[in-house]
């Protein structure tokens, strides 16, 4: 198995943040901080089969590092604008405010589902990363044992 393929599993979690759009129409959260995030994790789910194409064809590992860069600046908007808009800080006045991820079961996504999706995007990276570097020095141990074995 290739953990450093991004997992399906975590593409779907992104389409979870749907249920914004939802929220946002039945006057629950602010339109400032739902449609920013949702379209924005729409986005990140729907691009996440090019980067897991990308892994399959070829053997670059920059449109999945890509991929989850896009995936973490993503994560930082939506929590910037839920910041924004909370009661907390009320940089940004909003009606409704976000509190409604201080109440169950809407609390899972800034407890649970955003810090362990931002590892597994940190994570992917490292591992990508690793392997990246993993080839590059292969390839030059190859390089220069070819060259001792040619008297270069």
């Amino acid at each position: 198995m290739d953990y450093a393929t991004p997992r399906k599993s975590r593409a779907n979690v992104r389409w979870l943040r749907c249920v914004f759009l939802a929220l946002e129409v039945g006057g629950q959260l602010p339109g400032f901080f739902a449609y920013p995030a949702a379209f924005g994790d729409i986005a990140v789910g729907l691009t996440a089969c090019v980067a897991v194409i990308a892994l399959i064809w070829s053997t670059s590992t920059s449109i999945p590092i890509a991929w989850s860069v896009l995936g973490l600046l993503d994560f930082i908007g939506a929590v910037g604008t839920a910041f924004l808009a909370s009661q907390a800080l009320a940089v940004v006045h909003t009606d409704p405010p976000t509190s409604v991820f201080t109440h169950w079961p809407m609390v899972l996504f800034p407890a649970y589902l955003v810090p362990f999706s931002i590892i597994l995007h940190i994570t992917t990276i490292r591992v990508l990363l690793a392997n990246r570097r993993r080839a590059r020095d292969e390839h030059t141990s190859v390089a220069t044992s070819a060259m001792t074995a040619s008297g270069q």
